[in-house]
């Protein structure tokens, strides 16, 4: 069975992670109308903390808490061998219903000050690209289970080259969540230290 998603993933994510220093990366969709080096000060500072803590909690409760982690690790479980593929998409599956209403959580915040605005429009997107990129590992891993399991009525091929559509349009969309967080990051933490504040966490939005 395949694993390179998973593996891409992984690597992805703990680079983003730990990138505390390097530029904003330029991404398509919502960051292409925001100039990262723009609106790192604000005109109301205690408003936006306020707010990006806001976003932070309900990042958190929408997934971040509750649903990467145990996403994360079944990943790597799953890469390993230690999990079949089919207990795998039970932790995909997961996730995404919890992601589902995690971006209603941060739609639902309320923000008025510019810089969090621009915070807000970046890990809106993250969130629904994250459950687009979810939705495609499902049938990523729907096909390889029924390519794996065969039959005398089974396209295998058909179904290799399903799930190698969806295996890419997942990391792509995986990827460009990823990119906006970590956006929104940079973001949230220049205009923190413009103000004089304590930072967020540095996986406040993965």
């Amino acid at each position: 069975m395949r694993r390179p998603l998973a593996l891409a993933v992984l690597v992805l994510a703990a680079a983003l992670a730990g990138a505390t220093a390097s530029a904003p990366p330029q991404v398509a969709g919502a960051a292409d109308d925001i100039d990262p080096g723009s609106a790192v000060t604000s005109s109301d500072p205690k408003a936006m903390r306020t707010s990006l803590r806001e976003l932070a909690r309900a990042w958190s409760d929408g997934g971040g808490k509750f649903g990467y982690p145990y996403w994360s690790k079944a990943q790597q479980r799953w890469r390993t061998h230690e999990i079949t593929a089919p207990m795998f998409r039970e932790y995909v599956t997961g996730y995404r219903d919890r992601l589902v209403l995690g971006c209603d959580l941060l739609d639902e915040v309320s923000v008025d000050e510019d810089v969090a605005r621009s915070v807000a429009e970046l890990v809106v997107e993250a969130c629904r690209r994250r459950v687009d990129a979810l939705r495609e590992q499902q049938r990523y891993l729907g096909d390889t289970i029924r390519s794996a399991a065969g039959g005398p009525d089974v396209d295998t091929e058909a179904l290799d080259a399903s799930a190698a559509d969806h295996e890419a349009k997942a990391g792509e969309a995986m990827e460009q969540s990823f990119r906006d967080t970590r956006l929104a990051m940079d973001r949230a933490q220049a205009a923190l230290d413009a103000a004089d504040f304590d930072r967020l966490h540095e996986d406040a939005f993965l």
